[in-house]
């Protein structure tokens, strides 16, 4: 029984064709082995053949490609046996998930090559490399050989050569110094020669004999292999060829920025137990300490923003008293006494220099301007990728887990009013939703649409830590989420954002075939800020006085926003963002932020694609106050709209107060898991709220004489008071907004 479960769960699988006869006979044979590439494979169906053509297909042919399958969930396995097949050199490997760096070691106890090529599945090598990489080794013999990459963007096709490490080569003349080099820094830069372990090959008696492992954990694994193997190594050497290709692309949309903190620890103990068993912890330890130290503050960095605090405490535990402090400095920025009365100091900021100027503990920033940085450098694991090669829109929302039942009637109108010959592309910005809740809205969707969740809130926190817009209870950080979208959807053409209390009214795609002409948004103006045209009510002020948007017309409502990704330069963006949402105050933030940033930049829509159903919609005395120039076209966006958005809650208003556009949100919302939660909910808030008008003390005026409105079971009464006595007076449906 034991013994069946191992060879399930790590199986070598053997090919039926070990004698090819397109490959030579030896090519089985250990000793013609020249090099063994080792690539851990893990949900890479989409690359993973074009990496193993790139080194089948090499001049050099005595290699064996040593595939170990770390339980993929995608078709990788079965392109791997497929491969197996067609070339003996082709070994798979089959285990159970346990991360890249025990996957590694698997392939090299399987390995009978003379080197060792350690490959991510993802990318691939230059024609013909091998045979002059190996050549050189030979030559030269060494235990360890670099060599030049490039690093290949996915999405823009942009190609930039790394000749590593260059700063290191400029202080020789002859390549074959490298050696001689790398001992001399190894001491005390032990970061120069961690890193990726693709970069360079490894001469198998060299690892073997020194039994160099991979650590076994799910980060930093790579970096600890390749400092132990260079600090043993005798033979290093330098070979000045271009051999393999990175592929830098997104990560997935579904995970955090870094889950995983427990892995840098794990890293360094592991480095330091090696250098204390081998008797050099002494001779290193300036270097080991330097790069721990180093290595704490990059991580900090890369850290989701809910687990920086536990990563702190840990961090803690591991420096001495000084070096914490020392870190705590560095991560918080803190300044002495002296310095908080003056200093002046860079920053950097989202890939942007800064000069920071301190007068008096007051902070002044000036942007230093570099010339060789024409554009923002988007760190690429944060973007967003289309979910489609032949439809770059996209539908966004930005909710949380209290949200999600609402944002499931969004989907579900959607869903309903959609095309089933396009395909639709649907982003979530979301912390804290629940794996349920993600599966009862995976349930919804047809085969012609994706759903993906981002963490925008660790985004943020980790790309813009220095930012601290205003936020409360009423306005929580959420609302920001929409700020972001040109930062981390570059690769779309327009992006529509959609607030969660929105509903597709019928087939909204059209949205996407407007002519934004060279405009950055689409927007459609903002109802409440044309009924507020009188300069004595407070938005108005607000926004002629703060915002500096004399004309109404010009105001937007932020709940409907069509972005125009290709328009929106994100060094102005980014400028914009930045003075505009840091520690200002505003009386709608977002929107008012977003209004500031895009002015006169903007393209108004048809207020059919916002439809901004208010109580001015259901009320004879309020629908006067909308300004005559907007009434035919609000009024015609209520009877005929393609998306609505429910100023007025349906869930919050009892069933006297639903208007027949509130009804299609009741329709869509039973067809939808949430139906009976939503339910549920609402009626709590209706009646907690008429509970509470119910039980609410009157004046002693109010009790002499008083008349208000009052809702029970759903009803609407007048209730007058006389002398302390209540009389109701029923008040009927057709009194009501005929909507």
């Amino acid at each position: 029984m034991l013994l069946s479960l191992y060879i399930f769960t790590t199986s070598v699988i053997m090919s039926d064709y070990q004698k090819e006869k397109n490959m030579p006979e030896n090519c089985m044979n250990k000793s013609s082995v020249k090099i063994s590439v080792i690539i851990p494979v893990y949900n890479v169906e989409a690359y993973l053949k074009e990496c193993l053509d790139s080194f089948l297909n090499q001049e050099l042919k005595e290699i064996e490609v040593i595939c170990v399958n770390d339980g993929s969930t995608d078709n990788s396995l079965n392109v791997l046996k497929e491969y197996q097949q067609k070339d003996s050199r082709v070994i798979v490997i089959n285990q159970e998930n346990k991360g890249q760096g025990e996957a590694r070691n698997v392939g090299i106890d399987a390995s009978r090559g003379e080197y060792l090529f350690f490959a991510d599945p993802d990318d691939y090598i230059e024609e013909n490399s091998l045979s002059k990489l190996y050549s050189y080794a030979r030559e030269n013999n060494s235990n360890i050989v670099w060599f030049n990459y490039k690093i290949v963007h996915e999405y823009s096709g942009e190609t930039k050569e790394y000749i590593f490490p260059n700063y290191l080569l400029a202080e020789k003349d002859d390549p074959k110094d490298f050696e001689k080099i790398a001992i001399k820094n190894i001491k005390k830069n032990f970061y120069i020669f961690g890193g990726a372990v693709w970069n360079r090959i490894f001469k198998a008696e060299f690892v073997k004999n020194n039994n160099i492992k991979f650590p076994k954990t799910k980060t930093f694994e790579d970096s600890m292999f390749s400092i132990i193997a260079t600090i043993l190594n005798t033979k290093i050497d330098y070979c000045p060829q271009n051999v393999y290709y990175y592929r830098l692309r997104a990560n997935s949309i579904t995970n955090k920025v870094d889950g995983h903190i427990e892995g840098i620890f794990k890293s360094l103990q592991y480095l330091e137990n090696f250098l204390k068993e081998r008797n050099i912890f002494n001779e290193y330890k300036k270097g080991f300490e330097t790069y721990k130290f180093i290595c704490f503050i990059c991580r900090f960095k890369l850290i989701a923003y809910e687990q920086q605090e536990e990563y702190i405490e840990e961090v803690k535990k591991v420096l001495s008293r000084k070096d914490f402090g020392r870190f705590m400095k560095c991560i918080a920025e803190k300044r002495s006494f002296l310095e908080n009365l003056f200093s002046v100091r860079s920053s950097f900021f989202y890939s942007f220099k800064y000069k920071i100027i301190t007068l008096f503990n007051i902070p002044f920033a000036f942007r230093v301007k570099n010339k060789n940085q024409e554009k923002i450098e988007l760190d690429l694991k944060f973007q967003i990728v289309p979910a489609y090669k032949n439809n770059k829109n996209a539908y966004c929302f930005a909710i949380n887990n209290s949200y999600v039942k609402y944002f499931g009637v969004v989907l579900k109108s959607l869903i309903d009013n959609s095309s089933k010959d396009k395909t639709y592309d649907i982003v979530v910005f979301a912390d804290d939703i629940t794996p349920l809740n993600v599966e009862r809205l995976e349930g919804l969707l047809p085969s012609n649409f994706s759903l993906r969740f981002f963490d925008m809130k660790s985004f943020v926190k980790t790309q813009f830590c220095k930012l601290k817009p205003v936020v409360s209870e009423t306005w929580p950080f959420l609302i920001f989420y929409r700020c972001f979208i040109p930062f981390v959807m570059k690769y779309y053409d327009k992006v529509l954002y959609l607030d969660s209390d929105t509903l597709i009214n019928k087939n909204a795609d059209s949205i996407f075939d407007i002519n934004l002409e060279d405009k950055q948004v689409g927007v459609c103006v903002d109802i409440m800020s044309v009924m507020e045209e009188d300069p004595k009510k407070r938005h108005c002020k607000f926004r002629r006085k703060v915002l500096k948007i004399e004309n109404p017309d010009n105001y937007f409502n932020s709940g409907v926003i069509l972005f125009n990704i290709a328009k929106i330069d994100l060094n102005e963006y980014f400028e914009k963002l930045v003075n505009v949402i840091d520690r200002k105050k505003y009386i709608c933030p977002d929107q008012d932020a977003l209004n500031v940033i895009f002015y006169n930049k903007t393209k108004n829509l048809p207020l059919e694609y916002n439809c901004q159903f208010a109580w001015c919609f259901c009320n004879k005395k309020r629908e006067k106050s909308i300004v005559p120039r907007y009434k035919k076209s609000a009024f015609d966006a209520v009877n005929n709209p393609y998306i609505i958005h429910f100023l007025i809650k349906p869930w919050n208003t009892s069933k006297q107060q639903w208007g027949k556009l509130h009804d299609r949100f009741w329709e869509y919302a039973r067809k939808t898991p949430f139906y009976e939660e939503i339910l549920l909910s609402s009626i709590s808030k209706i009646y907690t709220k008429e509970y509470k008008k119910k039980i609410k003390k009157l004046s002693l005026f109010e009790k002499i004489f008083s008349v208000r409105n009052e809702y029970i079971n759903g009803d609407k009464y007048k209730v007058i008071t006389v002398l302390g006595e209540k009389k109701r007076k029923y008040v009927p449906e057709k009194t009501l907004s005929p909507f």
